[in-house]
């Protein structure tokens, strides 16, 4: 009997106590929810640095809770490696905006 919900994680991360089995399901090389294009890291922004809930994310994206808390599971699980991935994200940013200056100004 499968109780994996139908939209969780790609990577079918259930949680430590469970079960978790790889999939290829990612953008850009990073875990995605299965039939989305909505990353973890995606969630985690949304959550934890925009102030939504976790009930307005699935609400605007159509996401199950289970899904949503799948993700932040994975997300905890892995969280030095993703707040790493963000940071490098976010300085690649800083740095292309210091190298092409707005025209708009």
């Amino acid at each position: 009997m499968n109780t994996t919900p139908k939209r969780l994680i790609c990577l079918c991360y259930l949680s430590a106590r469970n079960t978790s089995k790889l999939h290829a399901c990612v953008r850009g090389g990073k875990p995605r929810i299965a039939g989305t294009r909505i990353a973890v890291e995606d969630i985690v922004v949304m959550h934890l640095r925009m102030g939504l809930s976790l009930s307005e994310i699935g609400a605007k994206y159509n996401l199950s809770m289970a899904c949503l808390h799948a993700a932040m599971a994975y997300y905890f699980d892995n969280q030095e490696t993703i707040d790493s991935t963000l940071a490098e994200d976010e300085a690649f940013v800083e740095a292309f905006k210091r190298n092409h200056p707005s025209r708009l100004h």
